[in-house]
């Protein structure tokens, strides 16, 4: 049977796509946004419902939050108003609100975040990955400080959580509360994308 070069071109062709379009389906870039904030009428509760010593999320093989992805600036955000309301409620306090481009594949990839200052009071990593649908993975730990900068009560959520593309998601737990949106990108990057703002700038957005 004599050898025919353009079938077997045309089958290792196929086969590319096939491949291709099998790793496609599993990844892509995402715009993620996440809103994390403090309810005080919670964290006011009796001190039975927190243990003294909830642990710390596991950072070993994360990377950090800020200069990973593409960091959007507050005008790039969407969450800006639920921020707002949160915040004129005077129950509910804002601590990180960050939005960042990212692939998203099966295994996913672990970013940390923290806030910078004494003690460092949140601290906490989020994994994304995708299957059949979204994940993502939050594992957050927040502390308030009585004097001589001693912890005075720490609060921990750890939750996993199936999501659909541009839904906005709440997970919910009794001290915390984390507003999360994952909204699928074109290849090119938007027009708003900026430099990674500062921790400064940060903490002056979540406040």
């Amino acid at each position: 049977m004599p050898f025919d070069s353009r079938n077997v071109i045309l089958k290792a062709v196929g086969l590319l796509f096939i491949l291709t379009a099998a790793s496609a389906a599993h990844s892509a870039s995402y715009k993620i946004e996440m809103l994390l904030f403090l309810n005080q009428d919670g964290a006011a509760q009796s001190s039975e419902y927190w243990p003294d010593d909830p642990g710390l999320p596991s950072t070993a093989d994360a990377l950090p939050l800020q200069g990973s992805g593409s960091p959007y600036r507050e005008a790039g955000r969407s969450l800006n108003a639920h921020r707002l309301q949160l915040k004129q409620t005077g129950r509910y306090k804002p601590l990180l609100h960050v939005a960042w481009i990212q692939p998203v594949t099966r295994k996913g990839k672990k970013l940390f975040f923290e806030l910078p200052g004494r003690g460092s009071p949140l601290v906490g990593t989020i994994r994304m990955s995708r299957g059949r649908f979204l994940h993502a993975d939050l594992d957050v730990l927040y502390r308030t400080w009585a004097g001589g900068g001693e912890s005075q009560r720490s609060y921990r959520l750890k939750e996993k959580r199936r999501m659909r593309s541009d839904e906005l998601h709440y997970v919910d737990h009794p001290a915390l509360g984390v507003l999360i949106r994952a909204t699928p990108i074109k290849a090119a990057a938007p027009t708003e994308q900026q430099d990674a703002p500062s921790a400064d700038e940060e903490n002056q957005s979540a406040g």
